[in-house]
């Protein structure tokens, strides 16, 4: 997306961030974007550069590793986990546990307008927010009032369900046999409860603008201002706009900046750079013991989809990469490459990742079954430090 908006405005001096990990993560990166919001050359200069993170302890000393692109795509990854906490006051659920999340209407409006640059910021360097938010919000970003989503019951409902499913279940329920309502005795009120005439009776003839008033009211009204204090933040890189505006649907939209959480086996074996046949390109990839089986291994494991699913490609991915999620198109800006372990390291040892140079490191295992039942088992203990930055 960046090479679409930078023509002239293409920077070579990275954007330098030195971020402490939770519970201080969120914080951390709020400030480091907070000056920019006000200040137009900088802005535009920071967002078309590089980012480049270092992860510093609370006492300010540094970790070790430099930053390729791993550290800094796990710390948006990060970022977006983690901002959409209850506690944070920033966003909220309509029910504990279950949906989507929204702005808080009570949420500090200028802390949301940097949430939306930090929104911009990620779009350009193609590091995909994850699953956190609604669609709807997406689409607001862009379109703002213009929102088609909207405009009509069936779809304000489908987005509605993204954020209450239970309501959106009843209200549809009601939608699918307008001549149940007029023996309800529903109220108005009891689809927007800031409604004027809120007492008036909803008829099966008018079950339908209801709907959609209700559906208005609780994903949009209720929390217009902090909607807007987000689309401020995001309409910063106007560029970005006139991209984004071309793709119409909320849904499109979402898959555009949330990316995809799901991935098919095929989608998965194409983020990753296998050894060629021949000795020479095997060497030259870096496997070490040329000829091996090990990559016929691999590849056979992620096509067979009764062993390795849909969990543990996404894990694999995130492993790989610190990525939350595959960015639309794929991996653009560098694959996974395929490493195999010298004859100093036995079948017994677990695979191991670099994020930054996007490397799987394997030992040169001597079947399928052992392969598979390594790689698992790693994915089962990625907390446990099978990975280097």
């Amino acid at each position: 997306m960046r090479r679409l908006c930078l023509g002239s405005k293409a920077t070579t001096k990275p954007w330098k961030l030195r971020i402490r990990r939770s519970p201080y993560l969120v914080e951390d990166v709020l400030a480091a974007f907070r000056p920019i919001y006000n200040d137009a050359r900088r802005k535009r200069n920071l967002l078309f550069s590089n980012t480049m993170v270092t992860f510093i302890d609370q006492w300010g000393t540094p970790e070790v590793g430099d930053d390729l692109g791993g550290l800094t795509a796990e710390m948006y990854t990060q970022f977006w986990n983690e901002v959409i906490k209850p506690e944070l006051g920033l966003f909220e659920r309509a029910a504990e546990g279950t949906g989507g999340y929204l702005p808080c209407a009570s949420a500090p409006l200028e802390q949301l307008e940097v949430v939306g640059l930090v929104l911009v910021k990620c779009v350009l360097d193609d590091h995909p927010c994850g699953h956190g938010l609604v669609d709807f919000v997406f689409e607001y970003l862009v379109h703002g009032g213009a929102a088609i989503t909207l405009q009509e019951p069936s779809c304000a409902l489908g987005a509605l369900c993204q954020y209450d499913g239970e309501l959106a279940r009843v209200w549809s329920t009601l939608l699918e046999s307008p001549a149940s309502v007029d023996g309800l005795q529903l109220s108005l009120e009891s689809f927007d409860p800031a409604e004027e005439d809120g007492e008036a009776l909803v008829t099966s003839d008018s079950i339908g603008s209801a709907v959609l008033q209700g559906c208005v009211a609780r994903l949009l009204s209720a929390r217009r201002a902090a909607l807007d204090a987000l689309r401020r933040g995001f309409l910063h890189c106007e560029d970005l706009e006139i991209q984004l505006a071309a793709l119409g649907p909320s849904k499109v939209l979402a898959l555009v900046l949330q990316g995809s959480q799901t991935l098919s086996a095929s989608e998965l074996l194409g983020c990753f750079v296998l050894p060629r046949e021949s000795a020479e390109e095997e060497a030259a990839a870096g496997f070490l013991d040329a000829g091996s089986e090990v990559p016929l291994y691999f590849e056979s494991l992620l096509l067979d989809e009764t062993t390795f699913g849909e969990n543990e490609r996404l894990a694999l991915l995130q492993w790989c990469t610190a990525l939350s999620a595959l960015p639309i198109g794929g991996l653009r800006e560098g694959k996974i490459a395929l490493r195999l372990y010298g004859p100093e390291v036995d079948d017994s040892t677990l695979p191991e990742t670099h994020t930054c140079t996007r490397e799987l490191h394997l030992p040169n295992y001597p079947s399928a079954a052992i392969l598979g039942e390594k790689l698992t088992l790693a994915l089962q203990h990625i907390g446990d430090g099978f990975h280097k930055e």
